[in-house]
């Protein structure tokens, strides 16, 4: 799968605020006015405040690595769901013999 939403534009990583504003807009026309939004990825306190001065909709920010003096940048993705090969564009399943399956 391959998000298309800026094809041609200038290059946007991470959560920004046109993508908030669209997804706002695509939730209340499906009806889902009332669902809320969170954000997380890269929020620190200038981005905060940019997306407060912009009154982008979001109803809570998720700020995790910008509160600690320590840096770990790690990724979890999920890879396979119910044995479909399912991940963002990049990224992929990786045979790893030291993962074990748990199954109910």
């Amino acid at each position: 799968m391959v998000d298309h939403m800026f094809d041609g534009e200038e290059p946007q990583y991470g959560v920004n605020p046109e993508q908030v504003f669209r997804l706002r807009k695509a939730l209340d026309q499906a009806g889902a006015k009332n669902y809320k939004i969170v954000v997380s990825s890269g929020f620190d306190e200038e981005k905060i405040k940019l997306f407060e001065e912009l009154n982008v909709p979001v109803d809570y920010y998720g700020v995790g690595q910008s509160i600690f003096k320590l840096k770990n940048s790690f990724s979890a993705d999920a890879t396979i769901l119910n044995g479909q090969k399912q991940a963002k564009e990049g990224r992929g399943y990786r045979n790893n013999p030291n993962l074990i399956t748990y199954k109910k």
